[in-house]
């Protein structure tokens, strides 16, 4: 390694402020490279090794770990996300850090060779050695008698089906020994072996299966952590209860069969967390009530995780269940034999509900942790029509944070208030001003709900100030995000006020077929005949998004089968909201006509000085079959789109071109362009008719004489039969270094690269309207000659036809000479074509199958014909 690399990160590990700090870096190195690091891992590890002894409570101590993980991200020492359970190292940082952790004074070990059978000889007797950390797939035993006195940490991690014997003296001398892991394997352990780890404070058997009794555990006097977190065949033994400093008990186990004597929990006076599977739950009415009076009874429990069988018949037996106590908590329920992460991955108050009623939650105990919940899931979820107000109305969820609403049929409202009173926003800790309803929500899902009509009324979302995510998925009555009343119910003061959702940066809309707008209006009966002002409504109601909605921080609106016409009507302040998007991907919007609407602002000229849309860089539109315009009655004035560098367009039928001459102008920066099955599109830039009737100085058309696209690299165009040329004018593409022309890679192809990419495309354009020419006069030529050649080649012969052209003497009058080719080759070629016109096809099984009896060579055929038979 290199010297001044190894220096200056050993001088980062040695500018960490705390011992604590460098002990948890450390320790990350005895996992494998790129490994994800679970961080509760590390909580567990440093319990037992004593890291955190000013610390009793173990939530106290999550918290400093946390604490510091995000001190050595901040250094870069460690990889990950703030709010992310796992972390990486960089493997030059882990290098650097393994040499730290390998001199004496820190003693660390690690072997990390899967094919490894047997145990260093060499660190079986180590007096220096304070951690190992040990990958094998192939090991079967431990070695007897390691003599390792100073040892702290063992880990071990084997394969899922290897056999693991653990020798009864293996620990003898390793008598200080503070955590112990064993994960992944057979474990087959002498009821001896663990009674010398005395001082033992935490014991993960993880991913395992046992062999033997489990009885050993109840010597462990001084344990603390206790996990069997994802292992088979667990039964707990009575001794276990004998553990009277335990402090976390983790039973999410992978089978059935797992089991938990009578009593056990009930001794575990000093349990702070305890995380349990659906296996300790049942039908079985005795064993459910047994297991909520012991969990009752443990006085010192903060942290409590429970998975559940569906229905509301077990979840009506805890209803005794008491929460008081608890500070966090993860409550689910799941069809499966555990409804949990097979991850590390620990959730702060949540709850996920299942097939259960409304009726039977309000009557349970676990009504009083909404008032708590961070996340919330509700699926297939009966009797609830308005969320927030039918499960917690008197406080509103003001602590969650996300929520996600999945097939509950008769939900129509996430939040709607029958009062018509306003609500003032008060936010979390505000003395004077309760908190409002989902003040703190940040991530909203919703997914199949079909009787979904709004989400919140408008009231209500102007105090979504945190709101980050939204996400709408199959809900087809749903006709918008925000409600407000009647036009000609609602004050002009309040109609005039702006809805403003300043964190939203994510959207995603997808198969909503009555969606109207994001901002809606409700129908009275008075409201019913179409007066102007119902004309008006309707009106307002024509785009995704209208002027009462600002949302600046959004970069990424994903819509998929959206029924609207147009996207985004652009008038005076709508530069100011959607200012900073980003990417739009569009894909089966079938009714939208346009995409960026300038109409409005033909006659507000003098109001044109601000930049609109300056920070758009890509777009995807795809299968949109009525789009006529992406940009519309787009004018001189206007400026933006300078950032766009992405455009690429797919199954756009009516579409007659891409980009008018002023808007060619402003996507300077544009540098990959892709048109896909737009098969009426004649060229990429044409004047709008619109621009041609009302330019009376035609300075328009001067700009069609030179277009520069000073960044354009890639251009690729698909199934655009009827395009004849990119655009009239002078195209300049200094940067160009690939066009792709239907598969087809012609820019270094000198026998149809034409200097340029109008003149490319024009002689194309030519000998592809010839060729169809011929095809037609020939059609009734060769018919008989392909339908005798398609019987010879599927006809199950073992033996493959040998053609020569001289048997069809129709193809010499396409001007083209025909090459022989191997019959994989044809098969290839055959398999790349998509969706094409069967006639083609069968041109494309006559060319392509010539060949000679064992003569096979490259593919040597005629690029124009290739491409003429794929434009087809």
């Amino acid at each position: 390694m290199d010297k001044l690399v190894y220096s200056r990160i050993e001088l980062s590990y040695n500018y960490l402020e705390s011992k604590q700090a460098k002990s948890l870096l450390l320790l990350c190195c005895l996992f494998q490279e790129d490994e994800e690091i679970p961080i509760e891992l590390l909580v567990r590890y440093g319990i037992g090794l004593e890291l955190f002894e000013d610390l009793n409570a173990l939530a106290e101590t999550r918290n400093r770990v946390d604490t510091l993980v995000d001190e050595l991200r901040s250094s870069y020492l460690l990889l990950g996300e703030d709010e992310s359970a796992f972390v990486k190292m960089h493997d030059v940082i882990r290098d650097v850090c393994l040499l730290i952790a390998t001199k004496e004074e820190h003693g660390y070990m690690v072997r990390h060779d899967t094919s490894l059978e047997e145990w260093p000889e060499k660190d079986k007797r180590s007096p220096h050695t304070a951690a190992i950390s040990l990958y094998s797939n192939k090991m079967h035993e431990l070695p007897a008698g390691l003599d390792c006195p100073n040892l702290k940490l063992l880990r071990f991690v084997g394969a899922v089906r290897n056999k693991l014997e653990i020798p009864g003296d293996v620990f003898e001398g390793a008598k200080e020994l503070r955590v112990v892991t064993f994960s992944f394997g057979r474990i087959e352990s002498e009821p001896t072996a663990f009674r010398f780890l005395l001082n033992l404070r935490t014991l993960c058997l993880e991913n395992c299966r046992f062999l033997g009794d489990l009885s050993f555990i109840g010597s462990l006097q001084k344990l603390e952590i206790l996990s069997f977190f994802n292992s088979k065949k667990v039964v707990l033994p009575s001794e276990v209860g004998e553990l009277s400093n335990l402090k976390l008990l983790d039973l999410r186990c992978k089978e059935r069969n797992t089991k938990i004597i009578s009593g056990v929990l009930s001794c575990l006076r000093k349990l702070q967390e305890l995380y349990m599977g659906a296996q300790f739950f049942n039908d079985d009415d005795q064993e459910t009530r047994t297991s909520v009076t012991e969990l009752n009874s443990l006085s010192c429990l903060k942290r409590l995780e429970i998975s559940i069988p569906l229905g509301n018949k077990v979840l009506s037996m805890l209803k005794d269940l008491q929460f008081s106590n608890l500070i966090e908590f993860e409550f689910s329920m799941s069809g499966s034999i555990y409804g949990y992460d097979l991850k590390y991955k620990l959730q702060k108050n949540s709850l996920s509900l299942m097939d259960v009623d409304r009726s039977v939650l309000l009557e349970n105990n676990i009504n009083a942790l909404f008032r708590r919940t961070k996340i919330l899931e509700l699926r297939r979820v009966r009797e609830l029509k308005n969320v927030v107000k039918d499960l917690d109305e008197e406080e509103g969820f003001v602590h969650l944070e996300t929520l996600r609403i999945y097939f509950c049929d008769e939900v129509e409202y996430v939040y709607m208030d029958d009062d018509d009173a306003e609500i003032i926003c008060g936010r979390l800790g505000d003395p004077i001003q309760p908190p409002s309803p989902l003040v703190n929500l940040r991530f909203l899902h919703v997914n199949m709900c079909p009787a979904m009509k709004s989400l919140f009324k408008k009231s209500v979302v102007k105090c979504l100030v945190q709101l980050q995510q939204l996400m709408i998925w199959h809900c087809e009555e749903l006709e918008g995000i925000v409600l407000a009343k009647g036009r000609r119910e609602e004050s002009k003061e309040t109609r005039d006020k702006i809805v403003v959702l300043p964190k939203l940066n994510s959207l995603n809309l997808q198969n909503l077929t009555k969606f109207r707008s994001f901002f809606v209006h409700s129908t009275s009966e008075k409201e019913d005949n179409f007066g102007s002002e119902n004309i008006d409504n309707v009106h307002a109601t024509q785009h995704l998004f209208n002027p009462q909605v600002l949302l600046r921080n959004l970069e990424k609106p994903i819509l998929r089968e959206m029924e609207k016409h147009v996207l985004l009507e652009v008038d005076k302040m709508q530069d100011e909201s959607l200012y900073n998007l980003k990417d739009l991907i569009m894909h089966s919007c079938n009714d939208m006509e346009s995409i960026f609407d300038f109409e409005r602002l033909k006659n507000r000229r003098e109001e044109l000085a601000a930049v609109v849309f300056g920070q758009l860089e890509s777009m995807e539109l795809s299968y949109m079959d009525k789009l006529t315009h992406i940009w519309r009655m787009v004018l001189r004035q206007i400026q933006g789109f300078y950032n766009l560098r992405k455009l690429e367009v797919q199954g756009c039928p009516k579409l007659r071109y891409l980009l008018s001459p002023v808007v060619a102008k402003m996507v300077v920066n544009l540098q990959h362009l892709k048109l896909n099955n737009c098969r009426m599109i004649e060229q990429v830039i044409l004047m709008e008719e619109e621009e041609e009737e009302e330019d009376e100085d035609i300075s328009e058309k001067k700009m069609m004489d030179k277009i520069v696209f000073p960044l354009l690299e890639d251009v690729m165009i698909e199934e655009c039969p009827n395009m004849k040329t990119f655009c009239s004018g002078q195209l300049i593409m200094p940067k160009l270094a690939r066009v792709s022309i239907d598969s087809a890679e012609v820019f270094n192809d000198q026998s149809i690269w034409k200097g340029d990419l109008n003149s490319t495309l024009a002689y194309l354009s030519a000998r592809y309207v010839y060729f169809i020419k011929n095809l037609l006069f020939l059609e009734n030529y060769i018919l008989f000659q392909l339908l005798f050649l398609i019987f010879l080649l599927f006809s199950g012969s073992r033996k493959k036809p040998m053609l020569h052209e001289t048997h069809y003497p129709f193809l010499p009058l396409f001007g083209m000479k025909i090459h022989k080719t191997g019959w994989s080759e044809f098969l290839n070629r055959r398999n790349k074509i998509k969706r094409r016109n069967k006639k083609v096809q069968l041109i494309y099984i006559l060319l392509f199958s010539m060949h000679k009896k064992n003569k096979k060579g490259p593919v040597n055929l005629c690029w124009p014909l290739e491409y003429l038979l794929i434009r087809a």
